[in-house]
């Protein structure tokens, strides 16, 4: 039974040095399912895949699920239970 890692990776860029923001998504497949030490793979991935991302931020898709959800809040909070989708947008 095989296991995925998903990576998210996301560089908010500098437009003044000319470094556009950009985000990729990659995710890594164990065909027998085992990562031997998950965690110090999962570390070790995130840390050589920002340094190839021009260190971008990179982190694992259950935090990047949970930054969704924590800035969908912060989006309520801030503009109320309208239509958030349009919120965003703007």
């Amino acid at each position: 039974m095989s296991k995925s890692i998903v990576f998210h990776i996301y560089n908010p860029g500098d437009p003044s040095v000319g470094i556009f923001p950009f985000s990729d998504k990659i995710t890594i497949t164990s065909e027998n399912g085992d990562f031997l030490d998950e965690q110090d793979f999962v570390d070790f991935m995130c840390s050589a895949l920002s340094e190839c991302y021009d260190n971008a931020r990179v982190i694992t898709d259950e935090n990047y699920q949970e930054m969704l959800k924590a800035e969908e809040k912060a989006l309520n909070e801030t503009y109320g239970n309208g239509d958030v989708e349009n919120e965003k947008a703007s």
